[in-house]
Formats: C-alpha cells, sequence, structure tokens
C-alpha cells in the first residue's frame, strides 16, 4: 500500500500557478479584440431645452442618421478610414466602424421641435418637451 503525503506549499503554488494562467488566457483575449466606435456625448438642459452634443471627429453628416422613436433619440452611423493601396501603417490607433447611441429622455419630446447640427465634428441635437400628445416616428434631416 502506498502512502500519499499531503504537502499544503506544493497545493497553493499549483492553484497560483492555475490562477494566473487562467488570468492570462483572459487578459489575452480581452485586449486581442478590436475596439469599436462608441461616440462620447454630452445632456444638457437649458431654458426648458434639452441638448445632447456627440463628438463625432472624421466623420460627415451623410454618415450619420439620426431617428426619434417614442421618447428616444437615436444617432447611428459609420466611421470608415479611407486606405490607400501599397501602404504599410506603423501605428493605427484610430477606431472605426459602425456606431449606435440612443438617449431615453424622461419627458415626452416634441418630434416637430427636434433639430440637428453638424458642425467641426460635433453632432448638437435640440430637443423640446411635447405638449400634446406624440406623433408617430420620425427622421430628422441634419443642416
Amino acid at each position: 500500500m502506498r502512502t500519499l503525503v499531503y504537502n499544503p506549499v506544493k497545493e497553493m503554488i499549483r492553484m497560483s500557478n492555475a490562477i494566473a494562467d487562467s488570468l492570462e488566457r483572459e487578459l489575452d483575449s480581452t485586449f486581442s479584440k478590436p475596439a469599436c466606435f462608441n461616440p462620447r456625448a454630452d445632456i444638457v438642459e437649458k431654458d426648458s431645452k434639452v441638448n445632447i452634443h456627440l463628438e463625432l471627429p472624421g466623420l460627415k453628416k451623410e454618415d450619420i442618421k439620426l431617428t426619434v422613436v417614442d421618447n428616444a433619440i437615436t444617432v447611428e452611423g459609420e466611421k470608415k478610414m479611407e486606405t490607400e493601396e501599397n501602404t504599410r501603417y506603423y501605428i493605427n490607433e484610430r477606431i472605426t466602424g459602425t456606431f449606435k447611441r440612443s438617449f431615453k429622455m424622461p419627458f415626452e419630446v416634441d418630434r416637430d421641435s427636434v433639430e440637428a447640427k453638424f458642425t467641426d465634428g460635433i453632432l448638437s441635437i435640440t430637443i423640446a418637451r411635447a405638449e400634446r400628445a406624440p406623433e408617430p416616428n420620425k427622421n430628422i434631416e441634419i443642416k
């Protein structure tokens, strides 16, 4: 009959190595995933109107779609990177891709008064509170 001797130090080292291996695999998979473009936003209220400002650098207004559904303002589009043939990047840190951000307002939105303006990479949306029942969904033209 064989006798096994339990060594707590060896067991702690084995468990520590297993945890380190698991963390390394998890971190490798996390940081190897490509980043996605997610524009930053500010939402402020002034003079009973709500203003949403989104940073959309490198986009054209034709690349942006703005809709109002119920009380939610949705901005979606795609940030593209123009590449040329026979080009080699030494560093490529700019994030590209499609995006979609929705902002649910805590009040009824007056869809007829929603305005949007795109200047210098900043999309500014002005929203007023509705005084009557909401209309069907509506696309908003960006000026």
